[in-house]
């Protein structure tokens, strides 16, 4: 394989999206009126009853689904770029391309219709990124 333009911008997308969103795991919420401060208290302070030895407030599931998502783009990140190193053939970077345009796909359109402008925008890019290298690269060598 070669050093291809969208290869490389899928991997710098994939590294700046699951870095991006990992800074929002160390802001932490902070609510603009009552209603909101009241609904970041409840988030941290209720528990759910979620069977023996667990039970987990709704921003400990936040933070939990937050962080892999994190780590979802940064460990296909990781894998693309060991991918292009190795100089692997055309057939199976093409095959994990497709995976990804499938995951990343799905996850885009997750994000367009649950959560806020910043994630969509950069899972959509993401996706738009792993596609076009999905298209652009060759089946064989």
């Amino acid at each position: 394989m070669r050093n291809g333009l969208w290869v490389t911008l899928s991997i710098i997308f994939l590294f700046i999206t699951g870095l991006i969103h990992s800074i929002g795991l160390v802001a932490g919420l902070r609510g603009q009126n009552d209603a909101e401060n009241n609904l970041i208290e409840l988030m941290n302070t209720t528990k759910l009853d979620a069977g023996p030895f667990f039970s987990p407030s709704m921003m400990d599931i936040f933070t939990a689904l937050s962080s892999c998502f994190s780590w979802w783009h940064v460990s296909a990140g990781v894998l693309l770029l060991y991918l292009r190193k190795r100089m692997i053939d055309n057939t199976t970077l093409k095959g994990v391309l497709g995976i990804y345009v499938i995951f990343f796909g799905t996850s885009a359109i997750v994000m367009f219709f649950l959560t806020f402008l910043y994630p969509i925008i950069l899972t959509v890019l993401t996706f738009v990124f792993l596609m076009m290298a999905y298209v652009t690269v060759p089946k064989a060598d």
